[in-house]
């Protein structure tokens, strides 16, 4: 099976489309930041998100795997702004044309904060899960329930010395930075630290780096690059994991 990994499209449709056709995945995942952009205006952004929602539906029809689509904080900030307040971006024209389609879809579950891959030991997600932030709010124990928490546990925080970046170790899966998540990257009962794949901060190219046995990829935003993962069809085992840059 191969699995396709997304970062940040904000409106690049063009793009989406080409990296979708060129690899034919039978799994997806795009890890949010649909919306805001400096050169692409309100109503494309708008008509990217939709045509997104179109090739999930046509993807899922073919009877091929998942298609997930993850929420970020550049689309959080249309859905429930009157809580987040507005980050980078943000502005009327996108509100007009993003609040509707976003809130409409998120009711209907397309809209996820994470992934998780039980068998591989991977969390996707638009930033990345820091075991701060997981003790403070999912008091479960378990990582599906970060789908189904309180909107509040999404808020930004400057808690522990953290800045207006997000760096701060307690900040949640919109939010953190890698700074923040090298500190303390979440880890399960058995004491072992989770492979993370994650967009949210733009480097000039995807990268990659190891901390605890574990790996993590930033792969922040689709024109920069994207990962194409191989997985065992019987087993669900990882066989690769590739960036491909733009």
């Amino acid at each position: 099976m191969k699995r396709l990994v997304i970062g940040d499209p904000h409106g690049r449709w063009d793009a989406l489309k080409k990296i979708y056709n060129k690899e034919k995945p039978d799994e997806v995942i795009i890890l949010g930041d649909y919306f805001d952009s400096f050169n692409i205006d309100s109503f494309s952004q708008r008509e990217c998100f939709e045509n997104i929602i179109k090739l999930r539906k046509k993807h899922l029809s073919k009877k091929k795997g998942r298609f997930i689509m993850l929420i970020g904080n550049h689309d959080l900030h249309y859905m429930a702004d009157e809580l987040f307040g507005r980050c980078s971006g943000w502005n009327q024209l996108t509100y007009s044309e993003a609040s509707y389609v976003l809130c409409h879809n998120w009711d209907k579950e397309i809209l996820k904060m994470i992934f998780v891959d039980e068998v591989n030991k991977t969390i996707y997600s638009h930033a990345g899960v820091s075991m701060n932030w997981f003790n403070q709010w999912i008091k479960s124990g378990n990582l599906g329930d970060i789908n189904t928490i309180e909107v509040k546990a999404f808020a930004f925080t400057y808690k522990d010395g953290g800045d207006f970046y997000g760096s701060s170790s307690w900040n949640g899966p919109l939010w953190i930075r890698p700074e923040g998540l090298k500190k303390c990257p979440y880890k399960d009962k058995d004491g072992i630290v989770w492979n993370q794949v994650f967009g949210h901060t733009e480097p000039y190219a995807p990268f990659k780096w190891e901390q605890d046995n574990a790996s993590f990829y930033d792969i922040d935003c689709i024109n920069t690059g994207y990962i194409v993962e191989e997985i065992d069809d019987e087993t669900g085992i990882l066989i690769s994991r590739l960036i491909t840059l733009l």
